[in-house]
């Protein structure tokens, strides 16, 4: 198949080389590279999953650039492949996208290479880097010595996921113009690092949220703890960013993060208020940790879109109820407009008794003078009698999703 496919390649203009896991089979691949590829714009190599942490497994990206001339290249997609050294003779100043996926090795690359290299990308417009920035040490008191920045004057989206410590201090590295979209996924979390973890981030961090505030920059934050290394999906020559500012919260089922330690001491403590849609992904909501919650909720006034996902259906009660109004208090997300609870699994009924919460709840943000919402149900949790939506509509507008159960 390598003989009958790499001879047309001189005539491309786009090339995906999916890589398999014997490290042979690629010297086969490669040696038979051509030496030129003019008409190539575009070239997407990916490994096999984990592969490329391992030491033996070939450095693809060196041999691809070393072996085949790309004049005309403009969009480079590496993932799930070994890049032991980011030089900037690997990528070519033409570039206008790039998008490096588990990449970084065992040992880490210094984050002043991957600066070097986007310094001499200077038409660079799509970035995304995911598990691509070195991580810094958890033992660390202070950030590292301020580098040269990289300046990336035609930028118009960021996408940056990996460890949350690096993913920041790399950030702040970077210029770019005022209209460029962020989405900034942070990762990484360990329970017995939080208090210095969360000293360093807090400053970098906040001052990122307030730039984007100012300016009105589309920015999307994800933090989560799930599993990062996933299938790539088919890589898009930019990220999908949305156009309003989003917090998105993600934690796995039993997380040590319930006891809100991490919500009370660095989210709440952010300055969010420019965020228009907040996300609770799959997080448990445990009395522990309610009042780093309300904090969070209190600082987050424009929110307009508050959506709960979860698997379980049995979350998204105790994330409605901070929505009710306590008599003489100000209350939470007062320009509210839209609520969405979606679960995916059909192991808990909620029924009559969760449907009258949500009446009070609702009737206390009408009776406190509130906008009145619309609250959207998918799943098949929320089972419910059919009498049960007029009693609800008495106070916010509902929509049934699929999946509800009459």
């Amino acid at each position: 198949m390598v003989h009958h496919v790499l001879p047309v390649v001189p005539r491309a203009r786009s090339l995906k080389i999916a890589l398999p896991e014997d490290a042979h089979l690629i010297k086969i691949l490669t040696d038979h590279l051509p030496s030129s590829a003019p008409l190539l714009t575009s070239v997407h190599i990916e490994g096999p999953l984990h592969q490329y942490r391992r030491s033996e497994y070939p450095p693809i990206l060196q041999t691809v650039v070393q072996k085949c001339a790309m004049p005309s290249l403009t969009s480079l997609q590496v993932a799930n492949c070994r890049v032991p050294l980011l030089q900037r003779e690997l990528f070519f100043p033409s570039l206008t996208v790039l998008g490096l996926h588990n990449t970084v090795e065992p040992r880490a690359v210094n984050v002043s290479e991957l600066l070097d290299v986007l310094r001499g990308l200077p038409s660079l417009e799509h970035m995304t880097l995911e598990n691509a920035i070195p991580e810094l040490s958890y033992t660390i008191t202070s950030l590292p010595d301020m580098y040269p920045t990289a300046a990336l004057p035609r930028l118009k989206t960021i996408a940056v996921s990996g460890q949350a410590l690096a993913s920041v201090h790399f950030l702040g590295l970077c210029t770019f113009p005022v209209s460029t979209k962020i989405s900034l996924e942070l990762q990484s979390f360990y329970y017995g690092s939080y208090p210095n973890m969360i000293a360093l981030l807090l400053p970098p961090l906040s001052a990122l949220l307030e730039t984007g505030g100012q300016v009105g920059r589309a920015m999307e934050i994800k933090m989560g703890i799930s599993d990062f290394y996933h299938e790539v999906p088919a890589l898009d020559p930019s990220p999908r960013l949305k156009l309003e500012p989003r917090l998105s919260i993600a934690y796995p089922v039993g997380s040590w993060l319930e006891d809100g330690f991490i919500v009370e001491n660095l989210w709440a403590r952010l300055p969010l208020g420019h965020v228009l849609t907040f996300i609770c992904n799959d997080v448990r909501l445990t009395e522990q940790a309610r009042s780093g919650w309300v904090q969070l909720f209190q600082t987050m006034a424009n929110v307009e879109d508050f959506r709960v996902l979860e698997r379980w259906g049995e979350r998204a009660p105790l994330f409605v109820d901070l929505l009710f109004v306590q008599p003489n208090l100000d209350p939470v997300l007062p320009l509210l407009q839209r609520v969405l609870l979606h679960d995916f699994h059909p192991l808990y009924g909620l029924g009559s008794q969760t449907v009258e919460s949500y009446r009070r709840i609702f009737r206390s943000r009408r009776d406190a003078g509130l906008s009145r919402e619309q609250l959207t149900l998918k799943g098949s949790s929320y089972q419910m009698k059919e009498f049960d939506i007029p009693s609800l509509e008495q106070y916010v507008d509902v929509v049934v999703g699929e999946y509800v159960q009459w």
